[in-house]
């Protein structure tokens, strides 16, 4: 008998509303302060709600704590009352650690939160599959974010701490400029019942599209040169009124690089290509802008003129493909990012600059490349009404940071909080407080599948007994396979002779530091699981999970559908642009062809994995899951769900192939 497996991935959210509706409180800002760098929009003081026993009780009651665990040991008299201060470690990252994912709620497109004091911005490493970057040498980096900055939340998560905290914290939707995951600390609950709300819910619906970059991602003349397009385009809105429904807008037009007075303010920069030009950076604003215009026109955009970088912006977890939104202008020969406007707008600009912590000597001190003694933050929407003062406030910004570069941080910025700006804490040591914050491994729409299917439960036994093998092992997969609870409890007398002879096939391939290979897991999977009708791939001559694509499917590129008989018994192969995810079933392979390059043939190696589910999320929208083996080079099985936010990353573009069975 098969034991029942700890699906510790496998979410099943009871969300509470009084949970997430407290992880906000007040009304939007509306406008600025006296202060230099405060917002251009005029800003009314938050409404700070206070803090409701009843809810406090209700929010405990979602995951039930022992009284003992978080009252205070005190005896107090009817007439007496302790106030105590909020318990700051409560909002601690490195505390988080001992903490629980209580609950995920997504968020409606258009959900802002606006911060009306300060908050903590957490950016999270990731790799280009979206998959978190646990390795040495990568950190959590903790910002902390000032008074009107406003970001749009794709997802609210709820902590719950051993003695009853709660801490909230919200995904950071339309993000771009570097692989990572933007995380707001929104709120906060102490063991006291204190409360601490560090964002304000926006009532108003607007898109917010946000560049968030830090020092390896930007450098000097690039923050200059995007501050001075955000200026130039402020400046045009005044002199033009606003972008105006149905007629054409030009960003050269916008930012001045055409007029020769205009393009002698910008500093020498870098294309995509490392080649150094006048103005080099200001790309990263038309890619924003065209974020801004595919979420505003609901992914259906009136494109008119659009060009791609040669190496395109990095677009966060929670973002519109890069292959729809990146965009780069140019002069000689000129190219442009130019759109049909849906509705009449100003294209209003929050900006957040703060030291990175990098010495003036680490940075390159023409401006050009290298490392940047700041991080940058610029959040953009469209707004019906002009927005206030936005040149000065641009200009302010852009004038601090040059002084600072002239003084080599002998005059600090606006933002400077003195000591340390950015904490940094490391990888390796932080992802089971990362796992609270983002895992691309969480399961969340297929709990009640996976507890009616004994293989698919039985999957995620293998993958623990895989991903246990001890680093450095000399043991071949299938001895070591043999040792562990996965195999005594699948294995008897009936399939014990088919079972090691899979696991010896598949273990005969030996790479350090990769006890399991892509393909050999899918003929694992195949083998072990008939009922899930995985097609088998062994036997046939592919070195690689590239070769079981036919060569004729691989050496075109294909605006509709086409498959044919693949080679492999019983099965055909599928190829498009883009196929969408209705289109793959349980069951079937997904194969990349592309990757890192085999030694002797110089050809990408590929990857193949398995469809083992699919269904519908809450919108009406096809989830997909699926698990594979050595995506990292590792060779650990990782099972996780694929849709719309993250297709491209696992499946490629712009061609992806199916391999499945015939009948």
């Amino acid at each position: 008998m098969v034991e029942k497996p700890r699906f510790n991935r496998v979410i099943n959210f009871a969300l509470v509303s009084a949970i997430i509706a407290s992880s906000f409180v007040g009304k939007p800002s509306h406008g600025h302060g006296s202060d230099l760098h405060t917002s251009p929009e005029e800003s009314n003081p938050p409404i700070i709600e206070p803090y409701s026993e009843d809810l406090f009780i209700q929010e405990l009651n979602a995951t039930y704590v022992p009284p003992e665990c978080w009252q205070p040991s005190l005896t107090l008299s009817p007439t007496e009352e302790i106030v105590r201060e909020f318990n700051q470690s409560v909002v601690e990252f490195s505390e988080w650690k001992e903490y629980t994912l209580e609950a995920v709620e997504d968020m409606e497109p258009g959900y802002t939160g606006v911060v009306p004091k300060e908050s903590s911005l957490y950016m999270i490493p990731l790799k280009k599959d979206n998959f978190v970057e646990n390795k040495d040498g990568k950190y959590v980096k903790e910002t902390k974010v000032g008074k009107d900055t406003r970001f749009e939340i794709a997802q609210v998560r709820t902590l719950r701490g051993p003695n009853g905290e709660s801490v909230r914290v919200g995904a950071v939707a339309n993000t771009f400029g570097e692989h990572s995951v933007s995380i707001l600390l929104l709120s906060a609950t102490d063991i006291y019942g204190n409360v601490q709300k560090f964002v304000n819910e926006s009532q108003e619906d607007e898109r917010t599209v946000s560049y968030i970059v830090s020092e390896e991602s930007i450098y000097p003349n690039k923050i200059s040169n995007t501050l001075r397009a955000l200026k130039n385009i402020s400046e045009y809105q005044l002199e033009n009124g606003p972008m105006v429904a149905g007629q054409i807008q030009s960003y050269l037009d916008m930012i001045g690089l055409e007029d020769p007075s205009e393009i002698s303010k910008y500093n020498v920069g870098l294309t995509s290509g490392k080649s150094e030009v006048r103005g080099g950076g200001v790309c990263a604003m038309a890619t924003a802008i065209s974020t801004l215009v595919n979420i505003s026109s609901g992914g259906n955009p009136n494109i008119v003129e659009q060009w791609a970088h040669l190496i395109r912006y990095s677009q966060g977890p929670f973002s519109p493909s890069e292959y729809k939104v990146d965009a780069t202008v140019g002069l000689n020969p000129t190219y442009d990012f130019r759109w049909i406007q849906e509705e009449t707008k100003y294209l209003k600009v929050n900006i957040h600059l703060s030291p990175s912590d990098i010495a003036y000597e680490d940075t390159n001190s023409n401006g050009v490349g290298g490392l940047s003694d700041a991080n940058l933050i610029i959040n953009i929407s469209f707004t019906d009404r002009i927005p206030k003062n936005q040149v000065e406030y641009i200009q302010n910004i852009l004038e601090d940071y040059n002084v600072f570069r002239e003084t080599r941080h002998n005059d600090t910025l606006y933002s400077d909080r003195g000591g340390v700006n950015v904490k940094m804490y490391h990888m390796t040591e932080s992802m089971a407080a990362v796992d609270n914050l983002y895992s691309a491994e969480e399961i969340r729409h297929f709990g009640e599948y996976i507890e009616r299917n004994e293989d698919i439960q039985n999957i995620f036994e293998l993958q623990d007994a895989v991903n246990n093998v001890p680093a450095g092992s000399d043991m071949r997969l299938d001895e070591y396979l043999y040792t562990t609870k996965w195999y005594r409890n699948f294995v008897n007398d009936e399939n014990k002779e088919d079972v090691n002879r899979i696991l010896s096939l598949v273990s005969n391939t030996r790479i350090e530091g990769q006890p399991l290979q892509c393909v050999g897991f899918v003929m694992l999977s195949s083998w072990l699981y008939p009922s899930l009708d995985i097609p088998y791939v062994g036997g046939i001559p592919a070195d690689s999970a590239r070769g079981l694509i036919p060569p004729e499917l691989r050496n075109y590129t294909y605006n509709g559908k086409f498959s044919m008989y693949s080679g492999i018994s019983n099965t055909i192969a599928v190829v498009g642009k883009s196929l969408p995810l209705e289109d793959y079933e349980s069951g079937n392979l997904f194969v990349r062809v592309d990757g890192g390059k085999m030694a002797g043939s110089g050809e990408p190696t590929g990857h193949i994995g398995v469809i083992l589910g699919k269904t519908l999320d809450e919108n009406g929208k096809t989830v997909l899951l699926v698990a594979d083996a050595n995506r990292h080079n590792d060779g650990k099985i990782r099972i996780f769900e694929v849709n719309e936010s993250n297709v491209e990353e696992i499946f490629g573009y712009p061609n992806v192939y199916i391999l499945k069975h015939a009948n």
